[in-house]
């Protein structure tokens, strides 16, 4: 009986959680990983949630994560057993992060968990110069689950791929602040979409700034929503695409491609707010009933 009102309920929890959280500093309680590639340390583990094998570092429960070094193909791999005992985000807090993969496979990657959080500080640096596409997680960032950058964020996420996409995940994804900028386009052979997920992809708050060989801003079966921050894409295929709609309500999109704005049959293009620039060498619009605000 927390708020001392005789009776037990969910009031009770959430005012017990928000008191629990004031007094956590989340960055400071963290876990930290050290990368490096004469071999990765980890400090702060008390519960034993973390192991080191090669150059990958395994994460198995929800929770805070410093990360902070370089290293040439290693791995930062997310896999909790049991989502259903343990659905907490696991939160790694990205610092002057260096990583590089020639191999393929991600940088992060998140095999299981219900959603993964990136805080971005000073400048994070990830690379994959694999010469062929990853068949089952192409991505430089991976994550089969929900993927959100905090609107935290106060730095830069800087991913350059030649094969694989650059940040990807199978549901939602959040892009809420920090300047995320992603280059698929260095490399003639190259066909990889920037940005992608499954599910609705929203930007609110961030700074992204794209420039890609394929899509630039995909979802394959949602939405694309933007609503507010800046959004700049130069794509060899399609800006922004979506299945179901693509919704703009405030912020900046510059969209430039083959085609600018691309929706499946019966998508609906509705800008409401916002400034909005489509250019293409194809059409600007394609597939979409357009709705317009006055």
């Amino acid at each position: 009986d927390y708020n001392a009102d005789n009776v037990c309920n969910v009031m009770d929890l959430v005012l017990l959680k928000r008191d629990v959280l004031n007094k956590i500093d989340p960055v400071n309680d963290a876990i930290t990983i050290h990368l490096s590639d004469s071999g990765i340390t980890v400090e702060n583990d008390t519960n034993g949630v973390t192991s080191v094998s090669g150059k990958t570092v395994t994460i198995t429960a929800s929770g805070n994560y410093k990360v902070d070094g370089s290293i040439a193909d290693g791995q930062i791999f997310i896999n909790i057993p049991d989502t259903k005992a343990d659905a907490g985000d696991v939160e790694l807090f990205l610092n002057d992060v260096t990583m590089a993969s020639s191999t393929g496979a991600p940088c992060i990657y998140t095999q299981s968990a219900v959603k993964t959080k990136l805080t971005v500080s000073g400048t994070n640096t990830f690379t994959d110069t694999a010469s062929a596409a990853n068949a089952t997680t192409s991505g430089v960032i991976y994550a089969d689950g929900k993927l959100t950058v905090t609107k935290n964020s106060t730095g830069v996420l800087d991913i350059t791929s030649s094969m694989n996409v650059g940040l990807y995940s199978t549901k939602n994804m959040n892009l809420n602040g920090g300047t995320i900028q992603v280059n698929t386009d260095v490399d003639t052979l190259s066909d990889a979409d920037a940005i992608k997920t499954k599910n609705t992809l929203t930007v609110e708050g961030a700074t992204v700034k794209v420039e890609s060989s394929a899509d630039g801003l995909k979802s394959t079966q949602e939405q694309v929503d933007v609503i507010s921050g800046s959004v700049t894409v130069k794509a060899g295929n399609d800006a922004v695409q979506a299945a179901t709609a693509i919704n703009i309500s405030g912020g900046t999109v510059i969209a430039g491609g083959d085609r600018g704005f691309r929706l499946d049959d019966l998508g609906t293009l509705n800008i409401t707010g916002g400034d909005v620039i489509a250019t293409a060498t194809d059409y600007q619009i394609t597939d979409s009933t357009t709705s317009l605000a006055n």
